[in-house]
């Protein structure tokens, strides 16, 4: 029960604090998506068996288009790559459990520039 309260507020904070619009929820089975327009984005959230988010990632045209990040399930960022066009454009980042980064990729139109590593304190390898 609590965990279906927790759901109908992100629905609700998505609606009144994001101005988005929610336009296609499914909740039948774990873990839940939501679907919600923000600005001129469509935005796609899974979220994990305990609420938290799992995914976000903005799409325009069917397309990922902006930022996606991933989220472990204790709600640390995962990872945060950004697309344009479908394709991996920019940096991309990677997270430890604890929330140090791992690894820093670099890509163009897709493909990869520039690969970084890091320990688990943070230290670059």
């Amino acid at each position: 029960m609590e965990s279906a309260f927790k759901k109908i507020a992100i629905i609700l904070a998505l609606v009144f604090f994001c101005e988005a619009q929610v336009f296609r929820t499914y909740i039948p089975d774990q873990p839940i998506s939501i679907i919600f327009l923000k600005r001129d984005r469509e935005v796609r959230q899974t979220h994990h068996e305990n609420g938290n988010v799992e995914s976000e990632c903005e799409y325009n045209d069917n397309r990922r288009d902006g930022i996606c990040r991933e989220f472990y399930e204790n709600g640390i960022l995962k990872s945060q790559i950004r697309f344009r066009n479908g394709r991996e454009h920019g940096t991309a980042l990677f997270y430890y459990d604890t929330g140090v980064l791992r690894m820093k990729i670099e890509y163009k139109r897709g493909k990869v520039q520039s690969i970084t590593n890091y320990d688990e304190r943070g230290k670059k390898l």
